[in-house]
């Protein structure tokens, strides 16, 4: 139960801030859908692509922490059921730990692409290969 409690407790500092600078990159960081997403990656060749592909990545690394936050709220509310009815597996406290753990994959991996575009809008060059 410690470890839910460090969790929660370091995911809850640092939160509002958070927020705090996604609202303040909402209206840099432009939305795309799949096949948009692709073209961009396909055909960024300037630095401002790159920062923007980075932007997209970084905004969608805020959304994934800020759902794995709630997920591990969630997740503690769920540990504490210990009913019968919640012994068969999966368990919602199962669930709960499964989707913590996907949203906080996928926002390193959002970091990761964010990172590798914000080294190429340094360089000016372009990449060799990137494996998504």
């Amino acid at each position: 139960m410690n470890r839910f409690a460090v969790i929660l407790v370091s995911l809850a500092c640092g939160y509002p801030s958070l927020s705090l600078a996604q609202s303040t990159q909402n209206s840099t960081a432009k939305r795309y859908n799949r096949s948009e997403l692709k073209q961009q990656i396909a055909t960024a060749h300037t630095p401002e692509q790159y920062q923007a592909l980075a932007s997209y990545y970084r905004q969608e690394e805020r959304s994934f922490r800020a759902q794995q936050a709630a997920e591990a709220i969630l997740w503690e509310q769920r540990a504490q059921n210990t009913t019968s009815t919640a012994r068969k597996y999966p368990r919602p406290v199962d669930s709960a730990h499964y989707r913590y753990d996907y949203y906080g994959h996928e926002a390193d991996r959002s970091a990761q692409q964010s990172a590798y575009y914000e080294q190429l809008a340094g360089s000016g060059t372009a990449p060799t290969s990137y494996r998504e």
